[in-house]
């Protein structure tokens, strides 16, 4: 009974897998890289300017930071979503491929235990009956039931083990294959150069945010980000460089926002951040400090010394909107109004229009 039970697991996770895979390859294929549409400009509201606090300026090397991983050009990074999408399927489906092989070595494992289970009840069955006719004084009879006995019983004990050993490699398997497809599923998302959550990620996370919105009204705001003027990174530094300023755009992001937060780099110098569970006000002042946060920043390149500043707008969500659509329409009127006035500021998409990020 104990056997049957484990091979019935067995089979049950191995066929689980299988179907996990399948669908994450179907997810794979499903992903899609979109970008925004430039909005027109809108009227403004500007109120008082933002008072940073007098902080000390923070100095990175950005070859200390630990994300040394270079990148020829820039177009390698803006690709390498794609790519790594097609290695990550064809790894999928020989992940596939592989549980196949594991679940029909159990059913042979488990076809030939039950077969010799089937002729040990028989033999077994055979002994009973002989020793219900036997007499009392067939020592020779007596005999050679026994040794018919321990041969059933040794080869039953062999099938066994080999089961054992099959439902072992089984589990090491399978249990490999868990770890490859948690694997995969993170590297789908994750953005090679900085490191943060991709465009993939962000659209799914953006989606379940206003899935979440429809069902419970738990609102939520969307802060979309541009680094000022960063082609001229590029030009003066090269493109490596700015690869490398990216990366350190990228860490203060994260370390300028809270722990529930998700940063994501939607392409080039285009970042986002959705802030759950936040009003519009309250989000601002996240906001002020990742623009805060940068402006004080040096990174420093070799021998050179590069500042960057970043501009941002946002928007909050509200039930009944057309979500997500809608909320980044309104998040990118607002970048759009921070970069046509100055830069370096935080804008908020309003109903009553556009207005600079209050202290």
């Amino acid at each position: 009974m104990d056997i049957g039970i484990s091979l019935a697991l067995g089979i049950v996770i191995g066929i689980t897998f299988g179907i996990s895979i399948a669908a994450i390859i179907g997810a794979v294929r499903k992903v899609r890289s979109s970008g925004h549409a430039t909005p027109a400009q809108t009227g403004a509201a500007p109120v008082g300017p933002y008072r940073a606090p007098q902080n000390k300026t923070t100095v990175i090397r950005l070859t200390d930071t630990g994300m040394i991983e270079r990148s020829k050009t820039r177009g390698r990074a803006e690709t390498g979503v794609v790519e790594l999408l097609t290695t990550r399927e064809a790894q999928l489906g020989k992940s596939v491929f592989e549980v196949r092989e594991l679940v029909r070595n159990l059913g042979a494992a488990i076809a030939k235990t039950n077969a010799a289970s089937l002729a040990a009840t028989e033999v077994f069955d055979s002994a009973q009956t002989n020793l219900q006719e036997m007499r009392a004084d067939d020592g020779d009879g007596l005999l050679s039931l026994h040794s018919m006995l321990l041969e059933e019983v040794s080869r039953v004990q062999t099938t066994n083990q080999s089961l054992r050993t099959e439902l072992a490699d089984a589990k090491k398997g399978i249990e490999e294959q868990r770890r490859q497809i948690e694997e995969l599923k993170n590297a789908v998302r994750i953005d090679a150069l900085t490191k943060l959550p991709n465009r993939a990620a962000f659209d799914e996370r953006i989606r379940e945010f206003c899935q979440r919105l429809e069902r419970t009204g738990e609102l939520f705001t969307l802060l979309m980000l541009d680094i000022d003027n960063f082609k001229s990174v590029n030009d003066t530094y090269g493109h490596l460089n700015g690869d490398r300023v990216l990366r350190g755009v990228a860490l203060k992001i994260r370390e300028s926002i809270r722990g529930n937060d998700m940063p994501a780099r939607l392409g080039g110098e285009e970042f986002a951040v959705l802030l759950p569970d936040t009003p519009l006000r309250e989000a601002a002042l996240v906001a002020e400090r990742v623009r805060n946060d940068l402006a004080k920043t040096v990174f420093k390149l070799d021998e050179s010394r590069v500042r960057v500043t970043i501009s941002g707008g946002l928007a909050e969500s509200w039930k009944g909107m057309g979500c997500p659509d809608e909320l980044i329409s309104r998040s990118d009127k607002a970048l759009y109004e921070a970069k046509s006035n100055g830069r370096n500021r935080m804008v908020l998409f309003e109903a009553n229009g556009t207005r600079k990020a209050e202290e």
